[in-house]
């Protein structure tokens, strides 16, 4: 019975070690990713700022290839950013390169505050902002999968486009 006894408490005592052990993530910006590392799970952390999502967007289109490269001129004109575009988006970083917060509240909180501007963020207000930055990203993701998935390119998917693991007859003897 003592070995029994013993044998639960090593065991109780190894799961909460393991379970409240710190963790270190590599990459200390980044700690929320690592809640659920443990147990498989990993989330993206959400981003609330329309100028680092749409950084984030471009650095996963680098990293993918996804970007054309282009060689006529005339598509560089028509694609190119405005002067002042560009130089904004250097005064929200700092000297160290790290993104400047300050400055982004001052750029986001207009944009925020909208019924009524009254200097002050209503509950509602950052619903619907929460609400728009998800329709956004619905939207976006949802646009790359069906880049990813056309395969004949006509802009809109099939199932078998989709899953093209199943056949006709798989299908068929799913319905029945």
């Amino acid at each position: 019975m003592s070995k029994a006894v013993a044998y639960a408490l090593l065991t109780t005592a190894f799961v909460l070690f393991f379970v409240f052990s710190p963790i270190q993530p590599h990459d200390h910006n980044d700690r929320l990713a690592f809640i659920g590392r443990r147990f498989g799970y990993r989330y993206s952390v959400p981003t609330f700022d329309p100028f680092v999502l749409k950084m984030n967007r471009v650095t996963e289109e680098k990293k993918s290839g996804s970007i054309k490269t282009r060689t006529n001129t005339n598509d560089l004109e028509k694609d190119s950013y405005d002067t002042e575009d560009v130089e904004d988006e250097y005064d929200f970083f700092s000297e160290n390169g790290r993104l400047n917060i300050t400055s982004r509240l001052i750029y986001l909180f207009p944009l925020i505050d909208n019924e009524p501007k009254d200097g002050v963020l209503s509950l509602n207000e950052l619903d619907n902002w929460n609400v728009e930055l998800a329709v956004d990203r619905l939207s976006y993701t949802t646009q790359k999968q069906i880049e990813l998935s056309d395969r004949d390119g006509d802009g809109e998917i099939s199932f078998y486009e989709y899953l093209p693991q199943f056949s006709k007859q798989d299908i068929g003897r799913i319905r029945t």
